[in-house]
């Protein structure tokens, strides 16, 4: 996972503006992270929870904890483990999957607002490796 490009950043900012806009229409980016960060949490199609967004790297449930289930490069549960059900480039339940039609979803206060996926296709999707720099960075 490489640093961002400034083109990248405005994606991320035009992203998240676009996919949680409805919940956070009045906030600014700072603001929605903020509220996002610990509270927001990722479902895979199967059920699967798949870890909390948030960018605290000690907690055992952040997809940023590298040495926890759902951060790690090899977690069964990780969506950041290429090899996985999760994060590779051809399991249909994949972020990573650019044809999935079953992307992990996002949650918001029991609420599902979005798709993590690399899929064009998928309304309100928000790229993977945009949210593991938006919060594990």
């Amino acid at each position: 996972m490489s640093r961002v490009s400034v083109a990248q950043q405005i994606g991320l900012m035009l992203g998240i503006s676009v996919v949680f806009g409805n919940c956070f229409a009045s906030r600014s980016l700072a603001q929605t992270l903020f509220e996002l960060d610990g509270r927001a949490y990722l479902v895979g199609a199967d059920g699967a929870f798949l870890g909390l967004v948030s960018s605290n790297p000690v907690d055992e449930k952040s997809i940023c904890n590298q040495l926890g289930d759902y951060g790690n490069l090899s977690g069964e549960n990780s969506v950041w483990n290429r090899q996985g059900n999760y994060g590779s480039s051809k399991s249909h339940l994949s972020a990573y999957n650019p044809s999935t039609e079953l992307p992990p979803a996002i949650y918001y206060r029991k609420a599902q607002i979005g798709f993590l996926t690399v899929n064009p296709q998928i309304e309100n999707s928000f790229d993977p490796d945009l949210l593991f720099q938006a919060f594990c960075k």
